[in-house]
């Protein structure tokens, strides 16, 4: 499993964000950011190079991306690349799931219906 160091503080915010207007409760929110935290070491983690934001430069600008969308688009994609096997992408973004579909990733979940 793989993620960008990026990702670590997306996932800090969208679990605050989903806090704030009690989707989730605090403790909740904590519990998921603790487990996530502690499960980090485990992750293999794909860092900034030049390659990688060059094509999130293209990604944004092709695909109407937000840049740390584009960041993790762009991580994805680089790693399908290297491991030369389809790699799997979480997200819940109806224009993130469309982009990485374009690129050839499995998108997880497979069907979420309309999403934002």
């Amino acid at each position: 499993m793989a993620t960008h160091v990026i990702s670590r503080a997306e996932v800090a915010a969208a679990l605050a964000k989903a806090v704030r207007p009690e989707v989730l409760r605090a403790d909740e929110g904590m519990l998921c950011l603790r487990r996530f935290r502690k499960d980090w070491p485990n992750l293999v983690r794909l860092g900034v190079s030049e390659l990688l934001v060059a094509h999130a430069d293209m990604l944004a600008w092709n695909h109407g991306l937000r840049g740390y969308d584009a960041v993790n688009l762009a991580a994805a994609s680089l790693w399908q690349e290297m491991l030369a096997q389809p790699v799997t992408f979480a997200c819940f973004d109806s224009r993130l799931r469309a982009a990485a579909r374009e690129l050839g990733l499995l998108i997880y979940p497979e069907d979420r219906g309309p999403l934002t």
